[in-house]
């Protein structure tokens, strides 16, 4: 316990002597002097609501894990998505929610599979969307194919994971709740919410 805590206390100095070292606090203070408070109000709210709504997706397949708890493991798993390399801090997720929440990880990481392969077809949505207004036909069929492919990976995953039992079963029972129709198109809006915010 007692290097936990040194190894947290190690890195908060490492992080402070950053700051001091590179002037970097004299050069955040010269940014945002001319930054009307206003404004920076304006753009912290779509920036809580997006993540409220990513927390919304996770809620749908975890209704149990209180809405706060679920904001703040969504918050640390995006902190650690966009700093280590290689979107590595994917892999958070499942032990964030097993850490605070006692979810299975193999639970959390078909939920995270999930609502990644429905982000790829929100954005194929918001493409074909465009390409449609635009009235490009190449784009509109290369946008369109692109839909039915993740469409037929949605339904390809939900079909082999209902056929199995024991771990895996209960992976399908997650897959099946997270996919029922109502589920599927309030978490397709949520997704749609989350790539416009």
């Amino acid at each position: 316990m007692k290097l936990k805590w040194a190894v947290s206390f190690g890195i908060v100095l490492l992080f402070l002597y950053f700051l001091y070292r590179f002037n970097t606090l004299k050069r955040l203070l010269e940014l945002t002097a001319g930054v009307n408070p206003a404004w920076l109000l304006a753009s912290a709210v779509p920036y809580a609501l997006s993540y409220t709504v990513r927390a919304k997706r996770f809620s749908v397949a975890f209704p149990e894990i209180p809405g706060l708890q679920l904001v703040a493991v969504v918050g640390v798993h995006t902190f650690l998505n966009n700093i280590l390399p290689l979107r590595s801090g994917e892999l958070s997720l499942p032990i964030l929610l097993r850490r605070f929440s006692g979810v299975r990880m193999h639970a959390s990481s078909t939920v995270l599979l999930l609502l990644r392969l429905l982000d790829l077809l929100s954005v194929a949505f918001l493409f074909s969307a465009c390409a449609l207004a635009l009235r490009t036909g190449t784009s509109v069929g290369l946008f369109t194919a692109l839909l039915a492919v993740c469409l037929a990976l949605l339904a390809v995953t939900a079909r082999v994971l209902s056929s199995k039992k024991g771990t895996l079963g209960e992976v399908a029972t997650v897959a099946k709740n997270m996919l029922s129709p109502l589920n599927f198109l309030l978490l397709f809006c949520l997704s749609l919410a989350v790539w416009l915010l």
